[in-house]
């Protein structure tokens, strides 16, 4: 019979692949079972499986709610933002607020940052599965805040910010080629590029390897894989086909489906480039490291 963990471990593994079964998988889950360290690795799974991909957004809700009850009196700050992040997409008011209350007293930020880094995890939820159109536009409210002059200071939230833009990033990025034919998609990419390597930066979890000053014309594979939100371990920056020295947390850059036939623009070529030149590399989502 499999254990609590088991299941957490299996629907990791399948959950891109199968959702369904994913779900499955986690609604069989006794949360008072698990590690209080695997605790993150779920309430991401939660919002990811059956809010993003299944639309099961009430549901999600009332798991993350159920999980911070289990983890009181001290839950991980990560839980309050993936609590946030479904209430906000639900448009419950008072899980929500609750929520940013509790990320500004454990990291002293203010409260604008927090529902700024609430908004950010819930637009990772949402772009994936959203027109071109709204997607831009979902990403660009999202990370309105997150300019330089918006989030001038560094606080304890910077790493989970990171994360939500280094998701965006990639979750546009894995988007159809020819949609980066859209004007507000590109400015997106563009733009949450930039800023997840300035949040990384800030954040002190930063790895730049074989850096220069122009990106190398190459395409990179798309992977499925994700940061959890709220890890603290470094993104590496690829720039090459050489890998880094620690390969074991590299991804390595291959020749991917870029080259589909389909025409593609010089600056849909540009923005792509830029981003896979800006944006840190993901962890993958099975890695015993993510939380």
């Amino acid at each position: 019979m499999s254990t609590d963990t088991e299941r957490l471990d299996e629907a990791n593994a399948c959950h891109d692949a199968e959702p369904a079964r994913a779900a499955e998988l986690l609604r069989q889950l006794d949360t008072s079972q698990l590690p209080a360290e695997r605790r993150p690795n779920y309430a991401f799974l939660i919002n990811h499986v059956l809010g993003e991909k299944l639309s099961a957004w009430d549901e999600a809700l009332a798991r993350q709610q159920q999980l911070i009850a289990l983890a009181l009196p001290a839950p991980q700050t990560v839980l309050w933002r993936q609590l946030g992040a479904a209430a906000l997409v639900v448009g419950a008011s008072e899980p929500l607020t609750r929520a940013a209350t509790e990320l500004v007293a454990a990291s002293s930020a203010s409260i604008d940052r927090a529902h700024e880094l609430v908004a950010l995890s819930a637009a990772m939820y949402l772009v994936p599965a959203q027109t071109s159109g709204d997607a831009a536009q979902t990403a660009l409210r999202a990370l309105a805040a997150v300019t330089d002059s918006a989030w001038p200071t560094r606080t304890l939230l910077d790493a989970q910010a990171a994360a939500c833009v280094n998701n965006i990033a990639n979750g546009l990025l894995e988007r159809p080629d020819a949609a980066l034919q859209h004007g507000a998609l590109r400015a997106a990419l563009a733009r949450s590029a930039e800023q997840a390597q300035r949040l990384w930066q800030h954040a002190g979890t930063w790895v730049q390897h074989d850096a220069r000053s122009t990106p190398a014309p190459l395409p990179a594979r798309r992977s499925a894989n994700r940061i959890s939100p709220g890890t603290m371990h470094s993104p590496v920056w690829h720039c090459s086909m050489r890998t880094t020295a620690s390969t074991a947390k590299t991804w390595t850059v291959r020749s991917s489906s870029w080259n589909t036939g389909a025409p593609v623009s010089g600056s849909a070529w540009q923005t792509r480039q830029r981003a896979l030149w800006l944006a840190p590399k993901r962890w993958p989502r099975n890695s015993a490291m993510r939380v």
